[in-house]
C-alpha cells in the first residue's frame, strides 16, 4: 500500500535532519489515532519487524551545511509499506491530523493538506531496476564494543551485510526457505553514487541512484513495498520500479 501526504509548511526552512520531523509528525498522529497500536510501532518495537518506508520530497532548495532552504512551500511524503493493515493503520492516523498544524520548532509549522492513495506497480519477471526514492543505508551492528559499522552498495563487503540483515529479518517473515533465496539473490550497481546524510547526530555513507536486483519475485516484491536494507521506518531505503 502506498500514499502521498501533501504539507504546506509555514517558514520554507527546514533542519539537515529533517527526517526526525515527520517521524515525530508520524508517531503524533498514531498517538492521537489509537493508544494501542502506537504502543505496538512505537513502544514495543523489538516484537515486530517494521515492514514501511517512506521518502519526503522537498522540491527545488538550497543546503548549507546548518540548515535547507525550501523554494516553495509544499512538501511530499510519500509513504509505502508490504502489509495492508499497517497501511490503513497510518493512512487513517494521517487522515485524523489533517488541517492540523504539527509543531516543527524554531516557531515552523507543517500541515497535512491532501493525502492520496498511489497504484502500485507489478512485478511481471524476476529481476528488477530500482531507483531510490530515499537514501540507502547499510548497518553494521557490532555487538562488542555496540557500535555500527556502514557501507555502501560501493563498498567491499556492502553487498554481505546487506544479505546477512536480510537473513536476520525475513526468516522471522517468510521462514527457513528465504535463507538460500538471499543467498541466490543478485544485486547489482547501475549508476549510483554515495551521499552523506545527517541522522541522529551522526553523518551516515548512503546509496542514492539506480541498481538491479535478480531474484525470487516475492523478495522483490518485499523491498519495493517495505524498503530496502537498514532504517527503512526511519525513513530510508523506499524504491521506485524503472520500466
Amino acid at each position: 500500500m502506498r500514499f502521498a501526504i501533501q504539507f504546506k509548511i509555514n517558514n520554507k526552512e527546514l533542519p539537515i535532519d529533517y527526517r526526525r520531523k515527520f517521524i515525530s509528525f508520524l508517531k503524533k498522529s498514531f498517538e492521537n489515532y489509537n493508544k494501542e497500536i502506537y504502543e505496538r510501532f512505537y513502544k514495543n518495537r523489538d516484537n515486530i519487524e517494521k515492514d514501511y518506508t517512506f521518502s519526503i520530497y522537498l522540491g527545488r532548495c538550497k543546503i548549507t551545511r546548518e540548515k535547507i532552504e525550501l523554494e516553495n512551500d509544499e512538501i511530499i511524503l510519500n509513504f509505502s509499506t508490504y502489509d495492508t493493515e499497517t497501511g490503513l493503520h497510518f493512512y487513517n492516523a494521517v487522515l485524523g491530523s489533517k488541517d492540523k498544524k504539527f509543531d516543527m520548532g524554531k516557531n515552523n509549522f507543517i500541515t497535512p493538506q491532501r493525502i492520496n492513495l498511489l497504484k502500485e506497480k507489478i512485478l511481471k519477471e524476476d529481476r528488477v531496476l530500482f531507483k531510490t526514492f530515499s537514501p540507502i543505508v547499510i548497518r553494521e551492528h557490532m555487538r562488542e564494543g555496540n557500535r555500527d559499522s556502514f557501507y555502501t552498495l560501493k563498498d567491499d563487503g556492502g553487498i554481505e551485510v546487506i544479505k546477512k540483515n536480510m537473513k536476520y529479518s525475513l526468516e522471522k517473515i517468510f521462514g527457513e526457505s528465504v535463507l538460500e533465496d538471499i543467498d541466490n539473490l543478485k544485486i547489482n550497481d547501475v549508476n549510483t553514487k554515495t551521499v552523506s546524510i545527517r541522522n541522529y547526530d551522526i553523518n551516515i555513507p548512503c546509496t542514492l541512484g539506480m541498481f538491479e536486483m535478480e531474484g525470487e519475485r516475492y523478495l522483490l516484491d518485499y523491498f519495493y513495498k517495505a524498503g530496502f536494507s537498514s532504517k527503512k521506518s526511519a525513513g530510508f531505503g523506499m524504491l521506485e520500479i524503472m520500466e
